[in-house]
């Protein structure tokens, strides 16, 4: 009876332990995932962009970027031309560039962490030395490998001008 008692003290108290773990977890999972959202927007500032080996990393071989004006890229290599293509653009046009990720939310569905904000990229141009300003959507979906977190999947929507874009 008292083996049984003990039994059953130590079940409740995994049966308490086990989700406290879990949201520990998440918590981690969230935290790692926002910081590697982060690092991949960076790749496209002139102020401390993420290193293109580091980016190379952050992909999986079969990411997929789709952006609002239609184009698609698929696969690590193609996206990696794709980052160095818009470096090359960005240097060419812009004497500077920010890019700061405002995350709304992150929803970790077992081994994908979907990542969902606004980026706001800033600058002066060179032509003109005129100001810019683009507001994006951006949804980045993240699976969980062996090797940790890798970036499989880009959606990025332009926003709306104005107010729409602060919701």
């Amino acid at each position: 009876m008292r083996a049984n008692r003990c039994l059953l003290t130590i079940v409740a108290l995994i049966g308490c332990w086990a989700p406290w773990t879990a949201r520990g977890a998440d918590a981690a999972d969230q935290t790692l995932v926002r910081s590697l959202a982060q690092e991949y927007v960076r790749a496209y500032s002139t102020r401390s962009p993420t290193p293109a080996k580091r980016l190379e990393q952050l992909l999986a071989e079969d990411f997929v970027a789709v952006f609002s004006v239609g184009k698609i890229a698929e696969g690590k290599a193609a996206n990696m031309r794709r980052y160095r293509e818009a470096l090359a653009q960005i240097a060419q046009a812009f004497t500077s560039m920010t890019v700061d990720y405002d995350i709304r939310s992150i929803r970790l569905e077992g081994q994908a962490a979907i990542v969902f904000g606004l980026i706001t990229m800033q600058g002066r141009l060179k032509e003109g030395d005129r100001p810019y300003r683009r507001d994006v959507w951006e949804t980045l979906v993240f699976r969980r490998t062996p090797s940790g977190w890798l970036l499989c999947h880009e959606h990025a929507t332009r926003a709306a001008a104005g107010k729409e874009a602060k919701r």
